[in-house]
């Protein structure tokens, strides 16, 4: 640190020296600059229609005859048709699978006795870019039933606004691209533009640290969770050089910051990183700042939803290298990622540009890098396979005593214990995965399903309390987010994740590394990682008769074929999944661009 200085003290300083304009930005732009990220409140039906009409289900949204601005349209509801294998959702004869098939609707189970109406509720989006303004649209949703047999559960037509000339989605005007440095939307084009020139004045007098790497890692969040654990590993590693010095900035504060400062990064938080094109400036402007005080010569990004520091690295001049996780389109992120409307208009022309100015952009899935690689150069779109640290699992195992940790949880030999380790949310589908294991126990009296990953909100008691309604709660146990998963991964017997969308989850690679055979949604990563049946099994994701078929297959299985199964899964990830081979990958590319930024990381990469 130039002068002796203390990082933390620095990247205070650089803070604090932003703070008062950001506060003048919000007071002149007033409350429409601010990021409000609404919660889409969806069309329902009264209380007393469900109790009259004694439905089995309902579509919600879009209304029939509804306007919509598109592309991207919600479609959502809810049925409590039982046996039910998945929810399809129909628009011009083609035909998707509704994901989050476990949405809680507590307004629905205080009308219908089903037990599973708490968690009755279904989503879906659908692309209407194929459409031309004026166009009526009819949507069908419908029920499946195990036996293929169908339900209709609802039927709607909308029409495709003209959004007339010159505003967002004319197709016929060439200015609906923002940059945020115009009027777009907030009011005062000029006042933009001037936030912009000061924090462009402050970037400019960047000056990188002549020797080393001083890398800026830039993230979404601090807490546990598999995106969180990517950028630990990789900074665990990286820092073991003694050429390279790392600070991290994030938004919100967690466990995993104490584990960051012991290994000598630096931490500054932020605040929420804000999506209106004000509050945006203000904040590049004080992370120019902090990046000035602490020498950057590179920036890490972390998840699409750390977007602003490739527009810092850019207006700074260093290369930047993002890591982007989120296996959604990038016309379909933000949606996900904020909601209808939740994010200020200007933000997608901020990710256009992020995708197209960042050196590398690096995914752990194939399937992931497809669906962002035709937004930028493809060239700077890669894939690089994500690891783990294999040496603490086997120190672990090593000293781990099974049968005694097995006992003290009150399971005995003939138990066999499925593993779910996943924040509990509706992505991850929990209660699909609960509902699945619920028709199969009574079958085999030996299986016991845990969850890891109760983050204490109202979804993690409401597992508890379907699994009391569907009578199962003596073999379910529900267990909060623990920074020791270990420990339930030597204890268990097999691992099932049936998320709707993941890249390549931090959880399977480690229950592999542990030896347990997995069952997995067929999704993204994990498609690349499963060889199915050889290395684990692989299930249709959003289909619970599926994920019945999978779960009454593993538990076929006798005890020497799990362990064979698992074996090899195991040996698969040893080779190809050691947390020192991504590592290796940046340091590389990090290095190949501090000697040409212009560089492409193909050629950088090449042996």
């Amino acid at each position: 640190m130039s002068d002796g200085l203390d990082a933390r003290a620095l990247a205070a300083r650089g803070l604090a020296r932003g703070s008062a304009l950001l506060r003048a930005a919000s007071a002149r732009l007033g409350p429409a600059a601010r990021d409000p990220r609404p919660t889409p409140t969806p069309a329902r039906p009264p209380a007393e229609i469900i109790t009259a009409r004694e439905l089995r289900s309902h579509l919600d949204q879009p209304a029939d005859g509804a306007v919509v601005a598109g592309p991207l349209v919600t479609v959502g509801g809810w049925t409590v048709v039982d046996p039910i294998a998945r929810v399809e959702v129909t628009v011009g004869g083609v035909t998707g699978t509704a994901r989050q098939m476990a949405v809680p609707r507590a307004d629905v189970a205080r009308q219908i006795g089903s037990p599973h109406a708490a968690f009755c509720g279904f989503e879906h989006v659908v692309d209407l870019g194929a459409h031309r303004p004026g166009d009526a649209v009819t949507i069908a949703v419908h029920a499946v039933a195990p036996d293929g047999s169908t339900e209709a559960i609802g039927t709607t037509t909308v029409h495709l606004a003209d959004p007339g000339p010159g505003q967002p989605g004319d197709p016929h005007d060439d200015s609906s691209s923002d940059d945020g440095s115009g009027d777009d939307g907030s009011g005062d084009a000029a006042w933009l533009a001037a936030l912009r020139a000061r924090t462009d004045a402050v970037a400019a007098r960047h000056r990188p640290a002549p020797d080393g790497v001083r890398l800026l890692a830039v993230t979404h969040d601090l807490g546990l969770g598999g995106g969180q654990l990517y950028l630990h590993e990789l900074l665990v590693r990286l820092v073991e050089a003694p050429d390279l010095q790392a600070l991290v900035v994030s938004p919100t504060d967690g466990a995993l910051r104490a584990e960051l400062e012991a290994l000598g990064i630096e931490v500054v938080i932020t605040g929420t990183y804000p999506t209106d094109p004000a509050a945006h400036e203000q904040l590049l402007r004080s992370l120019a700042y902090v990046a000035a005080d602490f020498e950057a010569t590179a920036v890490v990004v972390n998840t699409a939803g750390a977007l602003c520091g490739v527009d810092l690295g850019a207006r700074l001049g260093v290369p930047v290298l993002w890591a982007i996780h989120e296996s959604y389109a990038p016309e379909h992120y933000l949606l996900a990622a904020f909601g209808p409307g939740g994010a200020h208009p200007s933000a997608a022309g901020r990710l256009d540009d992020a995708l197209r100015s960042a050196s590398a952009v690096i995914f752990e899935a194939e399937a992931t890098r497809q669906l962002w690689c035709t937004h930028g150069d493809p060239r700077r779109f890669l894939g690089v396979a994500y690891g783990i640290e294999l040496a603490s699992i086997d120190a672990f195992r090593a000293a781990d005593d099974r049968a005694s940790r097995r006992a003290a949880l009150g399971w005995d030999d003939h138990d066999v214990v499925l593993l779910c380790v996943g924040t509990i949310e509706p992505r991850k589908a929990q209660v699909s995965l609960l509902r699945a294991f619920d028709r199969v126990v009574a079958d085999r009296p030996d299986a016991r399903l845990v969850f890891v990953g109760d983050r204490g909100d109202h979804y993690g008691k409401e597992l508890r309390e379907y699994a009391a309604r569907l009578g199962v709660a003596d073999r379910v146990h529900v267990e909060p987010v623990s920074p020791d998963l270990f420990e339930w991964y030597a204890a268990a017997d097999a691992f099932v994740l049936a998320s709707d969308v993941e890249s390549l989850p931090r959880s399977v690679l480690e229950a592999m590394a542990f030896g347990l055979p997995v069952v997995v949604a067929d999704v993204f990563g994990l498609h690349d990682l499963i060889d199915d049946g050889e290395t684990g099994l692989l299930v249709a994701p959003r289909d619970l008769a599926a994920l019945e078929a999978a779960l009454r297959t593993l538990l076929a299985l006798d005890p020497d074929e799990r362990l064979q199964l698992g074996t090899r899964g195991e040996a698969h990830v040893r080779e190809a999944h050691d947390s020192r081979g991504y590592a290796r990958v940046y340091r590389r590319l990090l290095d190949g661009f501090a000697d040409d930024p212009t560089a492409l990381p193909e050629v950088l990469l090449a042996d």
